[in-house]
């Protein structure tokens, strides 16, 4: 993704950003020192004929007028007054001593849910140390493009690994080190400074922290708003690679998501029958784009043609006029053993939604969610899912499960009529459903019957035998 140039002014962006947060104040650590630009630093800036300064400036925002003296008497240990800087704080921005890209590692808290519609699966706590006043954010670090150490894949990459690394245990390089991991691929051009990586790089840079590159080209048959769903809602940042009109193409980083009760999409992909997923309510994608700023809002809707089933707009302008953004290729990093993906799932599910949704009166109302899960998330949630028996539950719990899990849900009148489990570090070509619950009755008899029927023949041809030995087990 080559660098390009932005849309606006980064700074003007994070003034409205914090004036929608409500911040009221800001104090100034000057002389700070931040990790992420010192090792920028030595990696490229010492060895320039210009003195660039070492250090940066931190500046910390509240959502409160702070005063001298409730800092100080905070700093005296007055813990009561760190308590309500602590309930205002919303985050920090780190001031880089260059003219060019000054917003360093940045990290504010998100917008709030909403009603609980925005989603940010993505954020982690960040802990700041303000003269001795411990201070904490929920959020996902952002930082501005140095074009001399990091084009825009290089920033995209660098947050995505925040997270990625808590998620997968791997680890978090800062910028200068993911543009030399990704040059071990090989590139025409010098390492430093960088103007931009292509997709074989970016792929060399995520397999340097140990975990492996998902890539999906986007086409016509991907469901692109579902995909990123699939591994946003795990806590997994995604890669997308836009091409933006009349300017070149660009990578961002998916951070969030909102999503509504309606649907903002008639359908994700143009085919006759499409499959119905959760990704068509989803009406917002929440980004880092170094070219605009963190959690960066932009709007989905439906493309005019079929080559562009799926289109964004909303944070690159020409003037006054939203710039069109088309999505050309979605890489996820993800752990090495996560070998099935989710193509490969929707692929197994096709058959069964074909039957349910030929059998089941109202059959516009389904609705599949497919999303990855850890083991621990999932076993969390059967715990306090009230429509399973006490029975079920312990059987699920004490069972035993793969690391990684992808989950499928199918909703129909707006209830969960079954859900199944599928092994995310099995084989693709091979039947990963190895699970699966019913919670409606009615539905499991008409399902269990028809393929016990005399017409079962027409039904199984429809279905995978792994899937259909599946269904037939009523244990």
């Amino acid at each position: 993704m080559s660098s390009l140039c932005g849309p606006g002014n980064i700074t003007g962006y994070l003034a409205r950003y914090l004036g929608e947060l409500n911040a009221k104040s800001m104090v100034v650590e000057h002389d700070y020192v931040d990790a992420d630009y010192l090792d920028d630093h030595a990696a490229y800036y010492v060895r320039c004929f210009t003195d660039y300064p070492r250090r940066c400036r931190r500046l910390h925002f509240f959502s409160v007028e702070v005063t001298c003296t409730q800092i100080h008497e905070a700093i005296e240990g007055d813990d009561d007054c760190a308590g309500q800087l602590q309930a205002a704080y919303l985050g920090f921005i780190v001031r880089r001593p260059l003219d060019e890209a000054s917003i360093g590692r940045t990290a504010l808290r998100t917008y709030d849910a909403d009603g609980g519609r925005r989603f940010y699966p993505t954020t982690l706590c960040y802990r700041a140390n303000l003269f001795g006043i411990p201070l904490a954010v929920e959020s996902l670090a952002f930082q501005q493009q140095d074009r001399a150490i990091a084009a825009c894949a290089t920033v995209a990459l660098w947050c995505a690994f925040q997270k990625a690394s808590e998620v997968f245990s791997s680890s978090a390089p800062r910028p200068a080190e993911i543009t030399s991991a990704a040059s071990n691929y090989g590139v025409s051009s010098r390492i430093f400074p960088n103007t931009g990586l292509d997709v074989r790089s970016i792929c060399s840079a995520i397999r340097s922290v140990g975990l492996e590159p998902e890539v999906f080209a986007v086409t016509q048959a991907t469901y692109l708003p579902s995909l990123v769903y699939a591994h946003v809602s795990c806590g997994i940042p995604v890669i997308l690679g836009v091409r933006v009109e009349g300017r070149g193409y660009h990578a961002i980083t998916v951070a969030g998501y909102s999503l509504q009760e309606i649907p903002a999409l008639t359908a994700e992909v143009p085919v006759s029958q499409p499959v119905p997923m959760v990704g068509r309510r989803i009406n917002e994608l929440y980004v880092h784009d170094d070219q605009v700023g963190p959690f960066a809002r932009l709007r989905i809707r439906e493309g005019t043609t079929n080559e562009h089933p799926v289109i964004l707009s909303g944070t690159w302008k020409d003037r006054d006029n939203d710039l069109d953004l088309y999505p050309a290729v979605v890489i996820v990093p993800v752990y090495h053993k996560i070998r099935v993906s989710f193509v490969d799932v929707v692929t197994h599910l096709l058959g069964l939604h074909r039957l349910l949704a030929s059998i089941l009166p109202s059959s516009d109302t389904l609705e599949w969610d497919i999303r990855i899960v850890t083991l621990n998330e999932h076993r969390a949630r059967i715990r306090n899912n009230v429509r399973l028996d006490a029975d079920a539950r312990r059987k699920t719990l004490v069972s035993r499960h793969p690391k990684f899990i992808w989950k499928s849900n199918l909703k129909w009148r707006g209830s969960t009529v079954i859900q199944l489990l599928g092994d995310a570090t099995g084989l693709p070509r091979s039947m990963p459903i190895y699970s699966h619950t019913w919670f409606d009755d009615t539905v499991r008899n008409a399902v269990t019957g028809l393929l016990r029927g005399p017409l079962s023949s027409l039904a199984k041809e429809s279905l995978a035998p792994g899937l259909l030995r599946q269904l037939l087990d009523d244990r």
